[in-house]
């Protein structure tokens, strides 16, 4: 399973580019993360379960969740077999059917697609603001302040012999700055509905949809959010606390950035929320979306739950560097926060920051050695249980069951329960992984496809 190539701009919108360019849950794990330069290994990169499908350019993600408790994941919950594979140079796509690749990647599909999406987002956004449900309410605000019409006025540069015949294009990010500022109206409303909620789900939305958009706009009703306020709100979870440090480290505040990392370090829930919301849209949609729609709402939630959390996981990594923890107490610190992050982290991403800060903290080499076999071997295992992700309805369905199992219980946890029942051990999953990753890059180097910087 080739892990999409994360390393380009993460501004640039890819979100609606997804199934527009048929892509439909595109969702990776480690390009996620700003990762700074430091001297503590990174682990290889590996793809979430959330991961995987057409390998275009512009394609990014994520992967966090809620806690994980036990997750029973019976034969019968296992994919739906999936019809056998199109002719080569085709696609198979649900409603629609087989038509040629290049016909579906042509411009004319593309911007239909994009009008597609654009009006289910316009009918989402409605039935979601219009429930009693304060959670509903949120998450339809939160929608409208990422919505608008996508411009795609930038090239991507390409050379080789497996560039397309006309340039792609993407949203440039002087483009999604406009489009960001003109929602300021629904974002200001979700500002003031976390302003008098009791809810930490609510208000780590709002919080962070405000600090990634909204927090330069002196006018805005993000303004009265804070990251101290979501700490209060839910102050045994790891994560709100991690945007007090990160808060703190921004404004030079050193010894509120000391205070809020010891609070880290003393947490028994690492809870980035993020899932929940795009299983809550899955479950809520309206009867007229169709699934090609749908599954691009649904990374469009992922990604707006995980574009705060992304940074705040960056800046742990940088307070628990290995140059960080040459200080004793904050060694001490860095050590509890890995063996936390390990412990109850319901995401992968929170596995991959645990076993390189512990591993700046000294955890023995045999000890790191086996916790990246096992996290690779989890996301490899993750990954097999969700079978092949294209654009047919069995599919599809797939991979909504499998969100909203991740929603529900966080990714660990569903990955943890697929392999058990696949019935191989780490070491098998560990092996695959491995091989993964060679055949993905051989074929990266066979491609010919360089893209330009």
């Amino acid at each position: 399973m080739n892990a999409p190539d994360t390393s380009r701009d993460e501004s640039r919108s890819p979100v609606g580019l997804a199934a527009v360019a048929g892509v439909v849950l595109v969702l990776a794990l480690v390009g996620a993360l700003a990762w700074l330069a430091s001297d503590v290994p990174e682990p290889a990169p590996t793809s979430s379960t959330l991961a995987e499908a057409v390998r275009l350019p512009e394609v990014w993600a994520v992967s966090a969740s809620l806690p994980a408790p036990t997750v029973q994941v019976a034969r019968a919950e296992l994919p739906l077999p999936i019809a056998s594979s199109p002719p080569a140079g085709h696609l198979d796509v649900c409603g629609i059917g087989v038509v040629k690749e290049a016909d579906w990647m042509g411009p004319a599909r593309i911007q239909s697609m994009a009008v597609s999406v654009a009006a289910a987002r316009e009918r989402v956004v409605a039935a979601l603001k219009a429930s009693p449900d304060e959670t509903s309410r949120a998450l339809g605000l939160a929608l409208d302040s990422m919505g608008g019409a996508i411009v795609t006025d930038e090239v991507v540069a390409c050379t080789g012999p497996g560039c397309p015949a006309e340039p792609e294009r993407i949203e440039s990010r002087d483009g999604l700055a406009r489009r960001l500022a003109a929602n300021r109206g629904p974002r200001d409303a979700l500002a003031r509905l976390a302003l008098t909620t009791r809810s930490p789900e609510v208000y780590g939305l709002a919080w962070g949809v405000c600090s990634t958009v909204g927090a330069r706009d002196e006018s805005s009703a993000c303004r009265m959010l804070s990251a101290e306020q979501w700490a209060r709100l839910d102050p045994a979870n790891a994560v709100p606390w991690m945007s007090v440090m990160d808060q703190a480290r921004s404004r030079g505040d050193s010894a509120a950035a000391d205070e809020a990392l010891y609070r880290v370090s003393q947490a028994r829930t690492v809870n980035a929320g993020t899932g929940r919301f795009a299983a809550l849209l899955l479950d809520r949609l309206p009867a007229s979306v169709g699934p090609l729609e749908a599954m691009e709402l649904a990374a469009e939630t992922f990604s707006i739950e995980l574009q705060a959390p992304a940074g705040w996981y960056g800046s742990l990594r940088q307070a628990c560097s290995a140059a960080a923890q040459r200080d004793g107490n904050r060694q001490q610190q860095c050590h509890a926060i890995a063996e936390g992050l390990w412990r109850f982290g319901s995401s992968p991403l929170e596995l991959a920051v645990a076993v390189q800060i512990g591993a700046a903290s000294g955890w023995p080499t045999e000890r790191v050695r086996a916790l990246e076999d096992e996290r690779v071997a989890l996301g490899q295992a993750g990954a097999a249980s969700v079978g092949d992700v294209s654009m047919t309805c069995e599919s599809l369905r797939n991979q909504a069951r499998h969100l909203q199992q991740v929603g529900r219980a966080g990714e660990v946890a569903v990955q943890r329960a697929a392999l058990l029942a696949s019935g191989h051990s780490v070491a098998h999953w560990a092996d695959v992984h491995r091989a993964t990753l060679r055949q993905a890059q051989a074929a990266d180097a066979a491609s010919g496809v360089v893209p330009t910087p």
